[in-house]
């Protein structure tokens, strides 16, 4: 960006240099607009209602107390759903008449750069908020009754109102930073968390003072630094937890525990549990799926030739209660269900994959005859298998042509 701006008000303010014209408006919006964008610098307040604006493709929702900055480069849109509308005051003037609010080129310039990084929408405290109400009243009522010197009280607003808006923005800019600090205070704790770490420590660190750490920290998470150490720790724990060859003790001295004590207190606090139960419900899910996944495999192989639980009991060495539990609890079916499923999915890649009639597949599927493959074939599919078949014959078709 060019650093030559040489119009200012020190230089070119005198009574043979007017101001540029500026509109102040009362408006009632409630229709979505179609995109566009001016030639002129808008300051948009809502005094009322609820909507969204749409600028340079990101959509934003608006309300009572936002303030809109819209420059040349913002292509804008206001969207309402039904029942949505807004009362805006609106206040439009050339760039030209910002050369007027600054009597220094620096400042200026500082302010042109600002204004082509800002954030287009801030939200006005109550303070501020009463303050451009009365103000916006005032100036109407001036411009309505014809006042004499409005060159300079146009001047006062745009100087006030630009002021208004950075000073929220500036606010929004230090928010974002103490989030953005705050995110790498996080990720310093999980890096360090094995560590006897301080929130002293961290506050070195950032050059910062322990209460600075404090607040950031408390503001981005709601958490305070001790409360974090521990999730991160115990976070870590719990995923250590299913390596067998670790031991309890081990895995609290490894996180940063100096005593199993503190590692107890603050796992079971976290995790509702002990080390030792969590560890144990984790060992019992892997030999559910171990075992459902065995069950599984072993159907597949007997797809073509049924076989009952009590055969499978024997062959697997399991009892048939293990055997549904492990299947209820892995796929939510029992074995009879289960079963059923696997052989009507075959059947349905048979069907559609070979040339063989309806009862060809329910045969080979070992089905005893078609009604009851039909029967289970549309529990499964919502269809019966001729009409499923017709109906992928018909979407070869259409793919062909």
């Amino acid at each position: 960006m060019t650093d030559n701006f040489p119009y200012i008000s020190g230089d070119y303010f005198s009574e043979k240099y007017q101001p540029f014209e500026l509109t102040l408006t009362n408006e009632t919006l409630f229709k979505t607009e179609k995109e566009h964008f001016r030639n002129e610098i808008e300051y948009i307040y809502v005094s009322d209602g609820l909507g969204s604006i749409e600028i340079n493709g990101a959509i934003v929702s608006i309300n009572k107390g936002d303030f809109i900055q819209l420059m040349p480069y913002h292509v804008h849109r206001f969207i309402f759903e039904k029942g949505e509308s807004i009362q805006i005051v609106k206040i439009r003037f050339s760039i030209g008449l910002l050369l007027y609010t600054s009597t220094n080129k620096k400042n200026y310039l500082k302010s042109i750069q600002s204004l082509e990084n800002s954030i287009p929408v801030v939200h006005l405290n109550e303070r501020f908020q009463r303050r451009l109400a009365f103000i916006f009243e005032e100036t109407i009522f001036d411009i309505n009754e014809g006042k004499k010197g409005l060159e300079t009280l146009y001047i006062s607003l745009i100087s006030f109102i630009s002021y208004a808006y950075y000073y929220h923005y500036n606010q929004l800019i230090e928010e974002k930073e103490k989030q953005h600090l705050g995110g790498r205070m996080l990720q310093y704790i999980q890096f360090h968390h094995q560590e006897q770490l301080t929130i002293n420590q961290v506050a070195d660190v950032f050059s910062l003072g322990p209460e600075e750490v404090k607040e950031i920290l408390y503001d981005l998470t709601r958490f305070s630094f001790t409360q974090l150490l521990n999730q991160v720790r115990i976070r870590n724990a719990v995923a250590l937890t299913q390596f067998n060859e670790l031991s309890i003790n081990q895995i609290g001295k490894i996180c940063g525990y100096q005593t199993d004590s503190a590692f107890y207190k603050q796992f079971k606090l976290l995790e509702n549990k002990t080390p030792e139960r969590y560890r144990q419900e984790i060992k019992g899910q892997e030999d559910i799926q171990s075992d459902a996944f065995e069950i599984f495999l072993f159907l597949m192989e007997y797809l073509c030739e049924p076989i009952t639980i009590n055969e499978l009991a024997k062959k697997l060495n399991f009892s048939e209660k293990k055997i549904n539990n492990r299947l209820k609890e892995a796929f939510n079916l029992n074995f009879h269900d289960f079963y059923t499923k696997l052989r009507i999915v075959a059947a349905r890649n048979l069907l559609i994959s070979m040339p063989l009639k309806v009862e060809e597949v329910a045969l080979k599927m070992g089905f005893q005859d078609r009604l009851t493959f039909s029967r289970n074939f549309k529990k499964v599919f919502g269809v019966t298998p001729s009409q499923y078949k017709k109906t992928k014959e018909e979407d070869e078709i259409l793919i062909f042509y």
